[in-house]
């Protein structure tokens, strides 16, 4: 079969003079300005007539598309990026290929010296246009290269700082953010509490919560380099438009608002506690660590409303990978600012009112903010979907699950209590999630 459609193609070829063009190939750039030994893109689009199509670049079937270049000297064909083909059958054959526009991307590296006149680089288009015939086409379109200013170049990087600072500004201002500042009232209160310690273990545990900010914010922007690499798109707070995390984060919400008020402490009591000092002083540093990550988490959809031009920049096709990791990590950057300064100068400590029972007043007030932030996360929750009913009593097997790991997952108490009492917890933890999450068959319009 794959001769008898080979014998096609030439004889299609030979009725080629004769036939109208159904594809049109052309370069949305018409001039470019490089600098020396710079890489750049230029793209080129194929508009392919309704009903036909053309093959992919390595197809086993007919002919490849492909882009040739015809270039000045020093000028280097690196790289031409065909889109992902789509699936399809000709003469009974399944091949792959495409139809109605794409656009290739062509990578080309610019001469190490300078471009003094203007340079034409010449591409050519070959390709196999088919419907109920196949017509071998060739296009081709041409585009002018100038040389760049270096002044346009480092014009080109106050975008870059300006975005940085105010990176770094919005970060600052996020400490006073509503969906933040619940977590960042449990380290006010750490600080407040702490401020008896030495200064070296003030400043370890503003130093941990300022490494797990700017470490997680890091991170993020990796992932969100990566995707922008495989050319995902996406938006910032992307991960609250998951309805599964934005119930994940509604449920740790409800938990430490369940522990302000009261009704459980995580881990060792105080007592219990006082008489393991080494580890509570472990899980004090790893506590501020984790803190930082939850502040992070919960921080980006609050960051758009203050730097929404230096988050649209890191995230703009236009800026390079390593642009949105300086701009991304500077928010964290920002947002640790504070702390970051109570590390250096521990001696500040001491000017926050010591630790009694003012504290647990504190406590309780600040489990309003906590209540506030799970009621907006379940807001968010029902508008993806979620069942209000399911959730409340998801909602209240996590406060039982609480109540018990607060009574007797203690060491205060036997180790085979406490395993069964992690075990309860960790039952009831699943049982909730799998009561309030959305199924697939679910709509959002007839939830209650």
């Amino acid at each position: 079969m794959k001769k008898i459609l080979t014998l096609f193609v030439f004889v299609m070829y030979a009725l080629s003079a004769f036939s109208t063009t159904k594809v049109n190939f052309s370069l949305l750039e018409s001039e470019v300005a490089v600098f020396p030994a710079e890489t750049f893109e230029i793209s080129a689009k194929f508009s392919i007539a309704k009903g036909w199509h053309i093959y992919g670049e390595k197809t086993q079937t007919g002919l490849p598309t492909k882009i040739s270049a015809t270039l000045p000297e020093g000028f280097v064909l690196e790289d031409v990026k065909f889109p992902k083909t789509e699936k399809f059958e000709f003469m009974s054959i399944a091949s792959d290929g495409y139809s109605g526009e794409i656009i290739a991307k062509i990578k080309i590296k610019a001469p190490n010296r300078i471009i003094k006149t203007p340079q034409i680089l010449g591409f050519k288009a070959s390709y196999l246009a088919c419907a109920d015939t196949c017509i071998p086409e060739g296009k081709s379109a041409s585009v002018v290269v100038i040389g760049a200013v270096e002044k346009e170049k480092s014009s080109q990087f106050n975008p870059l700082l300006a975005s940085i600072f105010g990176a770094i500004l919005g970060g600052l201002i996020l400490n006073v953010m509503p969906c933040v500042f619940p977590v960042i009232s449990l380290k006010i209160m750490s600080f407040a509490s702490s401020a008896g310690n030495s200064k070296l273990s003030i400043a370890l545990n503003g130093a941990i919560f300022s490494i797990g900010i700017i470490s997680s914010f890091a991170v993020l922007s990796l992932i969100l380099a990566c995707l922008k690499t495989f050319d995902a798109s996406l938006g910032w707070g992307f991960q609250l438009q998951n309805p599964s995390f934005t119930l994940f984060m509604a449920g740790v919400f409800w938990l430490i608002s369940l522990s302000f008020v009261g009704l459980w402490e995580f881990g060792s009591g105080i007592s219990a506690a006082a008489s393991e000092p080494t580890l509570a002083n472990k899980n004090k540093y790893v506590s501020s660590f984790f803190s930082g990550v939850l502040a992070v988490l919960v921080a980006s959809p609050c960051v758009a409303p203050f730097m929404a031009s230096a988050v649209g920049f890191a995230l703009a096709s236009e800026a390079s990978a390593t642009d949105s990791v300086l701009v991304i990590t500077s928010v964290g950057l920002g947002m640790a600012i504070p702390y970051i300064i109570l590390a250096i100068f521990p001696s500040l400590v001491k000017k926050l009112p010591k630790a009694g029972r003012w504290l647990d007043v504190l406590k309780k007030l600040l489990s309003i903010p906590m209540l506030l932030t799970v009621f907006w996360l379940l807001v968010v929750f029902k508008q993806q979907g979620g069942s209000m009913l399911r959730t409340c009593i998801a909602f209240v097997m996590l406060a039982i699950g609480a109540y018990i790991w607060g009574k007797y997952a203690n060491i205060l108490n036997k180790k085979s209590t406490r395993v069964k009492a992690v075990l309860v917890c960790l039952i009831l933890a699943i049982s909730a999630f799998m009561t309030a999450k959305i199924y697939p068959q679910e709509k959002a319009p007839n939830n209650i």
